[in-house]
């Protein structure tokens, strides 16, 4: 499954990315969640312009209604662009064991709604959903107006209509102005560009007749494991988690809020690592450093503790030397002269802490650290220097020579008494 559903945590789906409707059916229908005029509603009439659009009060009820025969499918929103994932959705939809056939973006515009007659300078509230009037907070300042919530915005056009007060407006979608008889006072007014991820279900995967012509939005061909890589780090960047949450009584459901991506992150990285774990993919995704959130050849033993111990040198300069170095040595595209370099920086290190290993460790022992460094193809290249060894030896130098610089940071401690 593609970026979002990753990105919101969801549980392995069946999905068929293929845009088909069933050939059988007479009149099929369409069902989502909302009143009429809702961004649901759109989107159906623009991705299934051949389905009859069918209102539901609730996310369960339009599960219900493709399980139980009353609609073909149903459009559910998955993920918006500036609020982040619909929480219920990913409980609700590995539960109902329906399919994804489709997918459809709809950019996410709102007008400002009264009722005919009503003039901007008159208005003295707003009424719209949570979420579309934090969207639209630039021109509710901007006009002064009170913001009251609803729990739906094209439901707080019907609300506005049915007040038949020229002081209240509504944001909603302009179809909503249409189906309600308001008048669009001013058109756009979001604040930022916005959009909504929906996802088409069916009950059964919907294989096109044969020989008929099929939209596919990928094909395996498409796909390589850097691509594939490239995705996963993504989706790290983009993900975060609520902070806080409402209660909606209309529609029976949390709304999250106060996204915040830095604990988002930290469970987007233990839950891909339990899968990487499982797989055959020797990668994990870095939990510290300056490559946090990229893909990285770990270890998945004690040399992962040692990397976070090291990456908190009580010496900035040092720490810094050494995040470059473990974020060149164990990138998933490293090569051996990017290994190599690694560690020369980290020989460079110890060389700036050589008088600390002289007066700890036997002279034979501190030059002993530097003798690998300098006759064996780290620090120099010449005719004299050993190069032609096996990768694994120079794994072996970057381990310990990382292990070292992490002794002498606990003898600086020690020393300052820390």
């Amino acid at each position: 499954m593609s970026d979002g559903t990753a990105r919101c945590g969801m549980r392995p789906h069946r999905v068929r990315r293929v845009f088909a409707v069933n050939p059988t059916s007479a009149s099929p229908t369409i069902a989502y969640q909302g009143e009429p005029g809702a961004n649901s509603h759109i989107a159906c009439e623009r991705a299934r312009p051949d389905h009859v659009p069918m209102a539901g009060a609730t996310f369960e009820d339009v599960f219900a209604a493709v399980s139980d025969s009353t609609a073909d499918l149903a459009m559910i929103p998955i993920e918006n662009l500036t609020a982040g994932c619909v929480a219920d959705i990913h409980y609700l939809l590995p539960a109902s064991e329906l399919h994804i056939v489709g997918e459809h973006f709809l950019l996410i515009h709102f007008g400002l709604l009264g009722v005919p007659g009503a003039r901007i300078e008159d208005l003295r509230s707003v009424r719209s959903h949570i979420q579309a009037l934090g969207q639209c907070r630039r021109m509710i300042r901007r006009l002064g107006l009170k913001p009251i919530v609803s729990s739906d915005t094209a439901g707080s056009a019907r609300e506005v209509a049915e007040a038949g007060d020229p002081t209240q407006a509504s944001l909603a979608p302009v179809l909503a102005a249409k189906i309600h008889g308001l008048d669009v006072l001013e058109s756009d007014v979001e604040g930022a560009h916005n959009a909504t991820r929906f996802v088409v279900l069916a009950r059964e995967e919907l294989r096109p007749p044969p020989g008929s012509h099929v939209v596919t939005t990928s094909s395996s061909e498409d796909w390589s494991e850097d691509l594939f890589f490239d995705v996963i780090e993504a989706l790290h960047d983009l993900v975060a988690r609520p902070r806080s949450r409402s209660w909606h009584e209309f529609d029976q459901h949390w709304d999250y809020q106060d996204f915040a991506r830095t604990p988002g992150q930290a469970v987007y990285r233990w839950k891909v690592n339990e899968l990487l774990a499982r797989s055959e993919v020797p990668l994990r995704l870095a939990d510290s450093g300056s490559d946090r959130g990229r893909l990285v050849h770990a270890p998945g033993d004690a040399r992962d503790d040692l990397v976070r111990r090291a990456l908190q040198s009580p010496e900035p300069k040092v720490r810094d030397l050494v995040d470059h170095a473990v974020a060149q040595f164990r990138g998933r595209d490293a090569t051996f002269l990017a290994k190599r370099e690694a560690t020369k920086t980290l020989a460079d290190v110890l060389e700036h802490r050589r008088r600390l290993l002289k007066d700890v460790l036997f002279q034979k022992d501190e030059d002993a650290l530097f003798q690998i460094a300098n006759h064996f193809e780290i620090r120099h290249i010449n005719e004299r220097q050993k190069g032609d060894y096996d990768p694994a030896f120079l794994d072996w130098i970057f381990w310990w020579y990382l292990a070292t610089i992490e002794l002498t940071d606990r003898l600086l401690d020690r020393q300052t008494g820390s």
